[in-house]
């Protein structure tokens, strides 16, 4: 019997092949634009928490209540809308930083000073009633990383 053509299980069988290879491919792809988002995102709080330790090594602002809170002995914070020298308050994925749950800690311990950072921005479009927000949760600034970046849908 000599066959002209292709059979319709061919065609299909070709096409979820297809199918399964793209879907493979295709998570690939966003895990690697959210990881380089998610290094714009930390570089971005790194340089607000540049911004704050400038203001924490001068007297004149740790002292102010207007810019630090102090909340025991040995530890000073400060929300992102009392430091100095932020204008933008648009992250990487074009949300925005929450100007009050966005905060960077000071705990004294002797001579050394760690850094505890909380960093929230959420979408500001509720259209679909899903309300998306990236978050680092008072995680310690030596060891911020892609990996602290924490997605949540409320």
């Amino acid at each position: 019997m000599n066959k002209k053509g292709v059979t319709i299980i061919e065609v299909m069988s070709v096409l979820i092949i297809a199918a399964v290879i793209l879907l493979l491919l295709f998570p690939k792809k966003a895990d690697k634009i959210d990881t380089s988002k998610n290094s714009e995102y930390i570089k971005e709080v790194k340089e607000i928490v540049n911004k704050a330790n400038l203001m924490y090594q001068n007297a004149t602002y740790i002292n102010d209540a207007n810019y630090f809170t102090r909340v025991s002995d040995n530890t000073y914070s400060i929300i992102l809308d009392k430091i100095v020298g932020i204008t933008d308050f648009i992250d990487p994925y074009g949300y925005l930083y929450d100007r009050n749950d966005t905060k960077i800690s000071y705990i004294r311990d002797g001579d050394s000073t760690k850094i505890k950072v909380t960093v929230k921005s959420c979408s500001s479009d509720l259209s679909d009633g899903i309300h998306r927000c990236y978050e680092i949760v008072d995680e310690d600034y030596e060891k911020l990383s892609e990996k602290s970046v924490k997605n949540t849908v409320h």
